[in-house]
């Protein structure tokens, strides 16, 4: 395998509704990249939407025909929990394969209670010891998301609704332990990046 820095290459899926989340992924994505490792976005969108300004590598199309419906049945013809489960059936196929033949080492995350559902189902089907990170907007007990997998779990304390320095410090720490540095410290707010407060819709 090639090497980079003295490091393994790597290739790291991230999982997202992109019709909502496109901005917070791509910022994952840039932030993995300039690691010198590769990614492959993965689109678990409920609804249609013009992916022209952000294609993904694997499309919510593909991923709803793997599981044997067509992605215009996901609104058309279905309540949001069937169309959830639908997508988790497919998106689990398309990562279990992508595992089992060497393409992907390890996977990311993110959203709010349903996206949280959808990656956490997705990740509880890989084995432990494949990294798993997601970025969450959910508070409470995570066992029903987790289960006994390995699952490292980044609240993201603030609405996941666009890159501010919350979500920003927290996917670029989720990152760094996703490769296994576990590094990147604590900086305090410089004059220029005075401490904010959140206001969440909780």
């Amino acid at each position: 395998m090639p090497k980079i820095k003295g490091k393994d290459l790597k290739t790291i899926a991230i999982l997202g509704t992109l019709n909502t989340k496109a901005t917070e992924v791509n910022y994952i994505r840039e932030k993995i990249i300039e690691q010198g490792h590769h990614v492959i976005v993965i689109d678990v969108s409920l609804t249609l939407w013009d992916d022209s300004s952000f294609q993904p590598d694997i499309g919510q199309q593909q991923i709803a025909e793997e599981s044997g419906i067509k992605v215009e049945e996901l609104t058309l013809l279905m309540q949001q929990e069937d169309a959830c489960a639908a997508m988790i059936k497919g998106a689990t196929s398309v990562v279990g394969k992508l595992y089992r033949a060497g393409k992907i080492d390890g996977i990311i995350a993110l959203g709010g209670s349903v996206g949280t559902s959808m990656g956490c189902a997705v990740m509880r089907s890989l084995p432990l010891g494949v990294p798993k990170v997601i970025f969450s907007t959910f508070l409470g007990d995570i066992r029903p998301y987790v289960g006994i997998k390995d699952i490292v779990f980044f609240p993201a304390i603030t609405d996941i609704v666009g890159l501010n320095r919350g979500i920003q410090k927290a996917s670029r720490q989720g990152c760094r332990r996703h490769r296994g540095h576990g590094r990147g410290g604590h900086r305090n707010p410089s004059r220029r990046e005075a401490p904010h407060w959140n206001i969440d819709t909780w």
